[in-house]
């Protein structure tokens, strides 16, 4: 009731024509939907899953991947906004991290709906999950990284009673090589933090191959 069905969908468009013909002109329109998406999927569980059914993850994947990083140039600031932006909205659709003295866990409410959905979490890590390693690593921006980090351990806990999609999603001695090297790396407090909950999470949950890797 929030957003008509009508609606959300010429939202959509939006975002796919910034894609396929971007502009300074869409390169606006884009950053207000996501905003607007944003707000509404972190408010609404119901909302959630009506642009999860409309195949947002594809979408937002195919966003990240027409950004160059790596030859951003001059425009690296305005590169690292937009990725931004579509990460937040990522990250807006993902159960939010709480920690509570030594509990790490998902919010319970958005956790449920991935539960009730599993296909919803099957879609996010397929796009995701390889593609947040790589970003953080082709990155200079500190924000991007960490955000990075971040929705990796949100999803790890979202799919904690499904160990077969942590390890369909990341191959896991690059995943322990990727948190490895960024606890060597000194990185900020934000993404040592997670990188640490990341590690132990694996290390109770999936104690093979974890444990060997981590030696």
């Amino acid at each position: 009731e929030m957003c008509p069905a009508g609606v959300l969908s010429n939202m959509l468009v939006l975002l796919g024509n910034g894609i396929s013909s971007p502009s300074p002109h869409s390169s606006t329109l884009v950053a207000e939907v996501l905003y607007v998406l944003s707000v509404l999927t972190n408010y609404s569980e119901a909302f959630t899953e009506e642009v999860l059914k409309q195949d947002i993850c594809m979408l937002l994947r195919q966003m990240l991947l027409s950004m160059d990083l790596v030859r951003a140039g001059p425009s690296m600031s305005q590169t690292s906004s937009s990725v931004l932006r579509v990460l937040s909205t990522l990250a807006s659709m993902l159960p939010a991290v709480q920690l509570a003295e030594s509990v790490c866990e998902c919010e319970a409410r958005r956790a449920a709906l991935f539960r009730e959905h599993p296909a919803y979490l099957d879609a996010i890590g397929e796009a995701f999950a390889q593609l947040l390693l790589d970003i953080h690593e082709t990155s200079v921006d500190p924000c991007v990284q960490s955000l990075c980090v971040s929705l990796l351990l949100a999803f790890f806990l979202a799919s904690r009673e499904r160990p077969e999609l942590v390890r369909r999603s990341l191959e896991p001695a690059q995943l322990a090589c990727f948190l490895a090297n960024l606890l060597l790396s000194g990185a900020s407090k934000s993404q040592t933090l997670a990188c640490l909950l990341i590690t132990c999470e694996l290390l109770e949950r999936h104690p093979t191959p974890y444990s060997l890797l981590f030696v």
